[in-house]
């Protein structure tokens, strides 16, 4: 059984639920929910703001070098699997 995320139950005005899911992942990690999560302790609602973004996002100085540096492995990696496949064809083919 997995819950649903606290962070969604808020966003659809499910605070209570999202507070017994908090509740519930606390006791299995072995804390105390009461101690985090006081009875009466309520979930503010009002901060959660949508934060629009689009592809232009990836390339700001914020997450440029991750973004350049997976597509540069994930390039390499293609271009491996390629040559690996290129390889086994042309030995299997000669013999």
């Amino acid at each position: 059984y997995v819950p649903e995320s606290p962070r969604w139950l808020i966003s659809q005005g499910k605070s209570d639920e999202a507070m017994k899911v908090l509740r519930y992942a606390a006791r299995m990690n072995g804390h105390d929910p009461d101690v985090m999560y006081p009875q009466g302790m309520e979930i503010d609602c009002d901060e959660m703001e949508e934060e629009s973004s689009n592809m232009l996002d990836l390339f700001k100085p914020k997450w440029r070098k991750i973004v350049l540096l997976t597509m540069g492995v994930w390039t390499g990696f293609g271009f491996h699997y390629y040559g690996t496949i290129e390889l086994v064809v042309r030995i299997f083919s000669e013999m």
